[in-house]
């Protein structure tokens, strides 16, 4: 109350003084910078267009990705429904996002372009949005970019720039980084690329590696989990094994997603020994459908009758792989 009766004070004191003053001329508005043939009005209605655009960006990709973290039918259908009209709004100013992107004058339209691009098909959004992961010093705008490339899940978009970022102080470029290797590894399988090449590819389990026991933030783990299952690289068994104990049911499912991936017989054991202490619901089917899969890849048909207990699994496992195999 003292702050504001303070500054209605001021304002009367400043509307006196202004009487003895002579009035001050208005500054000139900037003019936009006008594209051969078009007309200064024109430019100008056109930023005005650029400038409602992005503030329509800004508010409706925050929505889309809250609506993306969300389960249940609902939050699906209307995210279904705002993706199309994102992707057709960013086609109509993709030329004007791109040159955003690139144009280090203004950090806050930089950063909405980034967001933005995440709903563009264009290579050429791939390639700004790579070029800008290394500035370390906009967090901001370097996760809005990950973020952008995780969902696009080009198979052309270079692994190295995010596996430089999977050690970052901040834990969510940490794990959009994560989340971003895991959908471009799975996009690179999906038409038949190898997701590195070998000598690549062992030093990005190391690196992978050290975010699965990320102590401070289970999204980081379990997108840690995800990225070795689409890497689809054997040495990183072992570490997933471990991973196992994880008591964040995220963690647990989608490390046990991984292990299916990854194909080796010996998690069998290991996920059996967990059903009963995983939640039920999403990790407990998870944890069920990837010991489905594991033993459908050596020939064993699994029947509905198992079911989702322990030790019902106990007994399928010892009847169909061998004595000892559920321990």
């Amino acid at each position: 109350m003292i702050r504001s009766l303070a500054a209605l004070a001021l304002c009367f004191c400043l509307a006196a003084c202004a009487t003895d003053q002579p009035p001050k001329e208005k500054p000139p508005e900037k003019d936009v910078a006008a594209k051969p043939g078009e007309s200064q009005a024109d430019a100008k209605r056109r930023e005005q267009r650029l400038s409602q655009a992005l503030m329509d960006f800004d508010g409706r990709v925050d929505r889309y990705m809250l609506l993306a973290s969300q389960p249940g039918e609902d939050a699906r259908s209307e995210r279904n429904l705002l993706a199309p009209a994102l992707s057709a709004e960013v086609a109509q100013f993709k030329p004007d996002l791109l040159r955003l992107l690139a144009d280090k004058s203004n950090e806050q339209r930089r950063r909405v372009a980034a967001k933005a691009l995440a709903f563009c098909d264009d290579p050429a959004a791939v390639t700004a949005l790579v070029k800008v992961l290394g500035e370390r010093d906009d967090v901001v705008l370097v996760n809005n970019a990950v973020i952008a490339l995780g969902r696009i899940r080009s198979p052309n978009t270079p692994a190295e720039p995010l596996l430089a970022l999977v050690g970052e102080r901040d834990a969510d470029v940490r794990s959009n980084a994560l989340l971003a290797l895991w959908h471009i590894f799975d996009a690179k399988r999906a038409v038949g690329a190898s997701p590195l090449d070998p000598v690549a590819q062992q030093g990005a389990v190391a690196t992978i590696e050290t975010a699965l026991f990320d102590p401070a933030d289970p999204l980081v783990r379990a997108n840690a989990a995800a990225a070795l299952g689409a890497l689809g690289d054997p040495r990183a068994v072992d570490s997933l094994l471990n991973l196992l104990r994880d008591d964040h049911p995220l963690v647990r499912t989608q490390t046990a997603i991984a292990l299916s991936k990854l194909g080796d017989e010996k998690a069998i054991p290991a996920l059996v020994k967990i059903i009963d202490t995983t939640p039920s619901g999403t990790p407990r089917k998870a944890v069920i459908l990837s010991l489905t899969a594991l033993l459908e890849k050596q020939g064993i048909h699994v029947p509905d009758s198992v079911g989702d207990e322990g030790t019902s699994w106990e007994r399928f496992v010892r009847e169909h792989v061998g004595p000892g195999a559920e321990k």
